[in-house]
C-alpha cells in the first residue's frame, strides 16, 4: 500500500489512499506482533541489519510511513525508494517461509523414517 500511496499523481488520490494506509498499516504491524518468534536475529549475515529484530524493523516502517503522510508521495523518487525497501524486505520474508517449510519438511521426513513406514512426502516430494 506504501508503494501505491507514493505513486500517487496528485493530492487527491493521496488523500482517498490515506486511510487505506492506515488500516493496511495497522494489519502489517498486527502480523508483525503475532509471529511467535523472530526469524532472524542480530548474527545472520543475510540479513539485512534493518530485519534482524521485529522492533527494528517496526521503527523503520513507522518512520517510512510517518515520513510519506506529512510529506505526501513526493514524485517518482519516493515511489522507487519505497519500491526498493519493500521489495528488500519481501525478498528476506519468503526465504524465511521458504526455509521454515524445507525444515518442517525435513523434520516430518526424519519423523517418519524413525517410525519405520513409508509417508506421503515420498510420494510429494521433487
Amino acid at each position: 500500500m506504501t508503494v501505491l500511496y507514493a505513486a500517487a499523481r496528485t493530492v487527491e488520490v493521496q488523500i482517498r489512499l490515506r486511510s487505506d494506509l492506515a488500516r493496511s498499516s495497522a494489519a502489517t504491524d498486527r502480523a508483525l506482533a503475532a509471529l511467535p518468534v523472530w526469524p532472524s536475529s542480530a548474527t545472520d549475515q543475510g540479513t539485512p541489519a534493518t530485519l534482524r529484530s521485529r522492533g527494528l524493523l517496526g521503527a523503520v516502517m513507522g518512520r517510512r510511513r510517518a515520513g510519506f503522510v506529512e510529506t505526501g508521495a513526493g514524485g517518482s523518487g519516493r515511489f522507487w525508494d519505497a519500491m526498493g525497501f519493500y521489495t528488500d524486505v519481501m525478498d528476506v520474508v519468503v526465504a524465511w517461509l521458504y526455509r521454515a517449510v524445507a525444515d518442517l519438511h525435513r523434520r516430518l521426513h526424519q519423523q517418519d523414517e524413525s517410525a519405520g513406514y513409508s509417508s506421503i512426502l515420498h510420494v510429494t516430494q521433487w
